[in-house]
């Protein structure tokens, strides 16, 4: 097949028929070079995914089809003949294309409508230059055709799921717009004051919204595993234990034997209320164990705002008063895939609750408790009770949701002050839609999204 392609391109002499005599230049060898690199790149990747390793295998289809390129370009600048340079830059599309979809999967039907576009415009290249060149003008129109189909197709396909999805949720949109005018209407002069107590509440978010592990003191932060800094807030409490005269409890000694074996591996220990943007948590489970620990902290604190204020917990089937569930892990899973790059500390919803108001001032009054409670460092505040929502994205749901970290005597020697859970405020019109399993239909519609 090399022999025959290397005479329809004019590379060798077509009247030479002798293999002996067959000169192979260098870009030849480079071209040649470069298949084999693309065919063991795609049976290494076979392997890594009949071994499970997802990520091994990206990465060498990324590095293999860089050396692929590379490969290519030195064919083309070494290249002689015009109809072979053409044709190996018709050949460094395939490249290409793996390099952006690597790189770039969220924006692959974009891609692939980029790649038909290269690969149509070669076409009339060599056809306008090089009309007895069939073999070449042939494979760059159907290479075109190719990445033009699965763009169309993965753009209607696209479409259709959009298009389900907004079914799913377009009488509860309806409810909740319907609801939100008789918000207005009953208390559209609150409206105000709601935004201007939202937006001073906003003026207390003085870290980044994750989860990160405390500020270390020594040396280099970016050799501290998950493991090593789980000791050093053990042995932290410990230190703390020490220092408030109850050294003599069961609990302190093996605080104080924990502190012990982390000077012994050479571990620094990390400042109690102190978070270091350098070191996120990357671990589920360091961020579900803390989530359990903090959830009875927060559903007390909670209670406090909710009678301050007049507020009141959700009630259950029975009438009874509810508390929200720790989020599913498959949910968070799929949150930390589709929306945070496989980066869990994002995830600020783990630990949760809502609260449910009779009106505007009441939330507002609940939004100057925490404003002016000292246990709770806010890190992020989003309102959805304003005019100018895309009812698109949240399909007509309204709330005031605030994240925040609980910094305490008790969250501080268990060593979770660091972790940020999440209160959601509503109107009681907006939760007696939500609670009539419109969060049910939200879900089909989030799932149908791929958020």
């Amino acid at each position: 097949w090399h022999y025959r392609g290397l005479q329809s391109l004019g590379i060798i002499n077509s009247s030479d028929q002798s293999r002996r005599s067959l000169r192979m230049p260098r870009a030849v060898v480079l071209w040649m070079m470069s298949t084999f690199v693309q065919s063991v790149q795609f049976f290494l990747m076979s392997v890594c995914v009949l071994l499970s390793s997802a990520k091994l295998g990206i990465r060498i289809f990324l590095y293999g089809s860089s050396l692929t390129l590379v490969f290519i370009i030195f064919a083309i600048m070494f290249g002689d003949d015009p109809t072979h340079q053409f044709t190996l830059l018709l050949l460094s599309g395939d490249p290409i294309l793996m390099i952006m979809t690597c790189l770039y999967e969220r924006h692959l039907v974009q891609v692939l409508g980029v790649h038909s576009c290269f690969a149509w415009f070669n076409f009339f290249v060599f056809d306008y230059i090089f009309v007895d060149e069939c073999v070449a003008t042939s494979f760059a129109f159907s290479n075109g055709i190719i990445s033009a189909m699965c763009s169309c197709g993965f753009s209607a396909l696209r479409w259709v799921a959009v298009r389900r999805a907004q079914k799913l949720v377009s009488e509860d949109r309806v409810r909740y717009q319907a609801a939100w005018e008789k918000v207005l209407g009953d208390q559209d002069a609150e409206l105000p004051r709601l935004k201007s107590a939202v937006q001073s509440l906003s003026l207390k978010v003085s870290t980044p919204a994750r989860h990160l592990h405390r500020r270390m003191a020594g040396s280099d932060i970016k050799n501290a595993s998950s493991f090593e800094v789980l000791l050093l807030s053990i042995s932290e409490m410990g230190e703390t234990s020490k220092s408030e005269n109850r050294g003599k409890t069961s609990v302190s000694k093996i605080m104080a034997h924990l502190s012990g074996l982390s000077q012994k591996l050479n571990l620094t220990l990390g400042s109690p209320n102190q978070v270091d943007d350098r070191l996120p948590i990357q671990n589920l489970d360091q961020l579900y164990s803390q989530a359990t620990l903090l959830c009875p902290i927060l559903h007390s604190m909670a209670t406090g705002w909710a009678e301050q204020s007049g507020g009141t917990l959700p009630l259950g089937k029975q009438g009874e008063s509810t508390w929200t569930n720790l989020k599913r892990p498959d949910r968070a899973i799929q949150k930390a895939l589709r929306t945070y790059a496989e980066d869990p500390s994002y995830i600020l919803d783990i630990c949760r609750c809502s609260l449910i108001f009779p009106g505007i001032s009441s939330m507002v009054k609940c939004i100057n408790c925490l404003k002016t409670d000292d246990r709770i460092v806010v890190v992020r505040i989003k309102s959805r009770m304003t005019d100018d929502l895309e009812a698109e994205r949240s399909a007509g749901y309204r709330d005031v949701c605030i994240n925040f970290r609980v910094v305490t005597k008790q969250t501080v020697l268990l060593g979770i002050e660091n972790h940020v859970v999440e209160i959601q405020l509503l109107h009681r019109y907006i939760a007696a839609i939500k609670q009539d399993d419109g969060h049910k239909r939200y879900v089909l519609f989030r799932n149908s999204r791929c958020e």
